[in-house]
């Protein structure tokens, strides 16, 4: 169900990240983005053994396997990065999230419904299960103020109870770090919640509403404790849109916009260039980097990227993984980090 996070407000991503440009009481992280501490770069390479979690070194750029296993050669089930990504019967696809010194990954299962989220130290070591979540799969999920905010697509069942296809039913939950306790929120379960961030001591998510055949966006708020929610922003025309900052910044057309969440103005940010293709789905991480998909004839030509503090589009050719310190990481086809200033 990640991929909805792709489609509608997404993926609300492709992440894990570090947000240094909100204020303590309002940092936050998100899982299925670009994961960022402040000494480098958390990524999951898929390598021949599967899944193996790598780290990006800000400081030497070098991006290495996270394993401290002596003559490690790196390819074998026993290389302490493809360990850190299997947790009983589940893996993690995604890398995890730095938050408060510590990183917090999420371990799925599309087989057996299994969801769990462990805490470890930042070299991957001391992994500690602080929730588990079963029957379904995670579809968005927020770390803030010790709690995880948590969307969860459940799965439809045969006659024999055995998981069937993802239900496009939807449970939110709020759960303790401290404590493990999971508390199920009362909100819709026909719409799905995706996370966006924190503003203003708020818990920001998109979630969609249908009426006469056409989805609208609508951007809600929700207290701390997920007692009190409310519509902050209804019938938008996009369900391409996501928090930066303060604002709201969406693709329409080939216009990237932004609304002030303050003020409730809106401005152009700038023009996408798409060679003739039409802009698809967009994802913008906590970054300030927009990654849009290109389609022409219903196909897949590219993506761009949009700085949204510059305020222009990237010219850097290749995959980018994310903004970073002056430059971005653009991501070869071995899945490997490298620093380039454009």
């Amino acid at each position: 169900m990640r991929k909805i996070l792709c489609v509608l407000c997404l993926l609300l991503v492709c992440c894990g990240c570090s947000n240094k440009e909100k204020k303590d009481s309002e940092a936050y992280v998100i899982d299925a983005f670009p994961s960022v501490s402040e000494q480098g770069v958390y990524h999951i390479v898929k390598g021949k053994i599967g899944n193996q979690l790598y780290f990006y070194d800000g400081e030497t750029n070098q991006d290495v396997p996270l394993c401290a296993k002596p003559n490690c050669d790196h390819n074998n089930n026993q290389c302490e990065a493809y360990l850190i990504t299997q947790y009983k019967d589940t893996v993690m696809n995604y890398p995890p999230m730095p938050y408060e010194g510590k990183l917090y990954g999420v371990y799925m299962n599309m087989q057996t419904g299994n969801n769990y989220l462990c805490s470890m130290e930042e070299d991957g070591s001391d992994r500690k299960e602080i929730l588990k979540l079963t029957d379904g799969a995670i579809a968005s999920l927020m770390i803030y103020k010790n709690k995880a905010y948590i969307c969860l697509e459940t799965f439809e069942h045969d006659e024999n109870g055995r998981i069937g296809r993802l239900a496009e039913n939807y449970l939110t939950y709020i759960g303790d770090l401290t404590n493990g306790k999971l508390t199920q929120l009362d909100l819709d379960e026909d719409s799905i919640v995706n996370f966006e961030g924190v503003w203003d001591k708020q818990v920001m998510y998109m979630t969609i509403k249908e009426e006469n055949d056409n989805v609208k966006g609508v951007l809600m708020s929700l207290s701390e404790d997920g007692k009190e929610n409310k519509v902050f922003l209804d019938n938008m025309s996009t369900l391409n849109a996501f928090l930066y900052k303060g604002s709201i910044y969406s693709n329409d057309n080939q216009q990237i916009k932004k609304l002030d969440l303050k003020t409730k103005e809106e401005a152009d940010v700038c023009q996408a260039h798409t060679d003739g293709c039409t802009l698809d789905s967009g994802v913008n991480d906590p970054f300030g980097l927009m990654r849009i998909t290109c389609v022409k004839d219903n196909k897949f030509v590219k993506e761009i990227y949009v700085d949204l503090e510059k305020k222009q589009q990237v010219s850097i050719e290749g995959n980018i993984y994310t903004k970073y310190k002056d430059g971005y990481l653009v991501m070869d086809e071995q899945g490997l980090l490298k620093f380039i200033k454009e």
